[in-house]
């Protein structure tokens, strides 16, 4: 994260660092914890601000090369708890209000899809997705071509 502005960038060049690499999930959740848990409270809101203004699409994806379920589920709960802590204030957190919803029915309809499956059916409640950004199997070419300005 660079310190003149809150921009989540998953580490540096060579191999790393990349304009689609922008918005990781795990460097998210891990830095917007750990900002809201210590009361760094300008770092929390403007992390968490961004995350959520360039990462996050309407319809409750992440602008990264593959979604991490537990990752996005985990965002929920850091806005959340910002929110609780009296960090994000009830304007900041409407301000991003159909996101977040989106993202909560994004997860609400793969547990819905996980339940349709016979109870003795080893998919019966089990969401299906990816746990880790790095076992993509394609380049998402929107992410290529139109990369999220980072301000």
């Amino acid at each position: 994260m660079r310190h003149e502005r809150a921009v989540c960038r998953y580490g540096v060049l060579p191999g790393y660092g990349i304009t689609m690499q922008q918005g990781f999930e795990d460097t998210f959740t891990g830095i917007a914890m750990a900002a809201v848990e210590w009361g760094a409270e300008d770092y929390a809101r403007g992390f968490i601000d961004q995350q959520y203004r360039h990462y996050i699409r309407s319809d409750g994806t992440i602008n990264y090369r593959a979604n991490e379920l537990a990752q996005e589920a985990r965002m929920l709960t850091i806005l959340a708890l910002c929110h609780s802590y009296g960090i994000c204030g009830d304007e900041f957190v409407l301000s991003h209000f159909e996101k977040a919803r989106a993202v909560a029915d994004m997860l609400a309809a793969l547990r819905a899809t996980a339940l349709q499956y016979e109870k003795d059916d080893p998919r019966y409640g089990l969401i299906a997705g990816l746990d880790e950004g790095d076992t993509f199997t394609h380049v998402y070419e929107h992410q290529v071509r139109n990369p999220p300005a980072c301000r």
